[in-house]
């Protein structure tokens, strides 16, 4: 099971709602390894501008470059480059009243602009960036309950009076994703066993002709008395005798 949570929640509060939990910060001040890769501020590069013929750096960027203001600011360039993971907002109370989000030639109201530009711009970077560490999440959560921490946890779309938890679109996706199978042995299967019994004559690659004195099932050993090299203890699996 996955759930999100505020980052700004008590550990020891976490343990006891979820006991045995896995706690896994997904923000962009994470300090848990490769996780930090699902914050939206993350620099993956190569992400497609909904509505531009051009590429950014990461997620937030694209939110925050869109945006046009009344003050007759509109999209940064810089932002959709940015790539340090600070800088990055565009805020009211440094640039103004927003009016919309650019998507093409149209100007977009907030709550299709999360449709049309962030979830489609985040979903992108789960779909082709972070699909190990969403198998690693399915695979983790199949037996104990995985708590992704977010400053936000508002997980409705439709809801324009609270921020959007990435962390929340991240457990949609994983629990979206089929359950993973478990690993199969790439090892080639042992071959069967030669059809024989003690007194037959048969001939081996290396110890040359001779005859079957024994076999032991159970411990998988047949015992050979070769003309030539002497008698021999063999795995049966492995034995590769011909019979003659």
């Amino acid at each position: 099971m996955i759930v999100v949570a505020n980052k700004r929640k008590k550990m020891d509060t976490l343990e006891r709602e979820y006991p045995g939990c896995v706690v896994i910060d997904v923000t962009s001040n994470s300090n848990d390894g490769d996780f930090v890769k699902f914050s939206p501020f993350y620099p993956h590069g190569g992400i497609p501008v909904p509505g531009m013929s051009r590429t950014a750096a990461c997620v937030e960027g694209i939110w925050q470059g869109l945006k046009t203001f009344e003050s007759g600011e509109g999209i940064s360039m810089e932002t959709l480059s940015n790539r340090t993971m600070k800088n990055i907002k565009r805020t009211v109370r440094t640039h103004g009243r927003c009016k919309g989000h650019l998507y093409g030639d149209r100007l977009l109201e907030y709550i299709e602009a999360r449709k049309l530009i962030y979830l489609p711009s985040y979903q992108w970077v789960l779909e082709n960036r972070l699909q190990d560490l969403c198998r690693k999440l399915k695979t983790m959560s199949a037996t104990r309950t995985v708590v992704l921490l977010d400053y936000e946890t508002n997980s409705d779309v439709e809801d324009w009076t609270k921020p959007l938890s990435h962390a929340s679109l991240v457990k949609a996706y994983v629990d979206a994703m089929p359950d993973v199978q478990p690993s199969v042995s790439t090892e080639p299967a042992p071959e069967p066993a030669v059809d024989l019994n003690a007194g037959d004559r048969v001939r081996h690659a290396k110890f040359g002709e001779g005859t079957v004195s024994s076999l032991d099932a159970t411990a998988g050993k047949i015992m050979v008395d070769f003309d030539m090299a002497g008698a021999k203890t063999l795995v049966t699996r492995l034995a590769k005798l011909e019979k003659i």
